[in-house]
């Protein structure tokens, strides 16, 4: 997965965003491997339902890269990869035996050391103050990063539902 994250700053009548005056850009890339529990048989070929909601668990490492404006102040770039936890559902159409279409939902939690850094916020940047007169900053709590979006997946290997039993 690849994707981006920006913020900036700009309602001048909250005392954070004053304060902070923020511009953020951070681009990132992530790899994961998980498993993945479909509710419904989607790939049987004689019933109609061709499609299942699903949810998902993973492990993933996700490489970033950091620009920030803090004040007026550019900060210099920074790289790092973070660890974290993947986690959502999704709905899922079978185009055929192998190829699926997708549409997704999940939270990523960071974890380790550079798992607070995504925002590129840290306390550091505002010399002379202690973390607790930081109100936008939380040493305390890694970052969390979400993603949502269109999938297109091939399937390698399936584990088949053994046909029904009727009466």
């Amino acid at each position: 997965m690849a994707g981006f994250l920006r913020a900036k700053d700009e309602n001048a009548d909250l005392p954070v965003n004053t304060f902070r005056q923020a511009n953020i850009k951070t681009n990132l890339v992530e790899l994961s491997a998980g498993l993945e529990y479909n509710f419904l048989d989607y790939y049987n070929q004689r019933r109609r339902t061709r499609w299942t909601p699903y949810y998902f668990i993973s492990f993933a490492a996700a490489r970033f890269n950091n620009k920030a404006e803090l004040q007026g102040r550019e900060k210099p770039a920074e790289s790092a990869t973070v660890l974290s936890i993947p986690t959502g559902i999704g709905f899922k159409y079978a185009l055929s035996y192998n190829w699926n279409l997708g549409l997704e939902v999940g939270a990523r939690k960071t974890l380790a050391q550079n798992g607070d850094r995504l925002d590129y916020l840290q306390t550091k940047d505002y010399a002379g103050l202690s973390a607790r007169q930081l109100p936008h900053t939380d040493p305390y709590n890694n970052d969390w990063y979400f993603y949502n979006g269109l999938s297109l997946s091939y399937t390698f290997y399936k584990l088949l539902c053994p046909p029904a039993a009727y009466k």
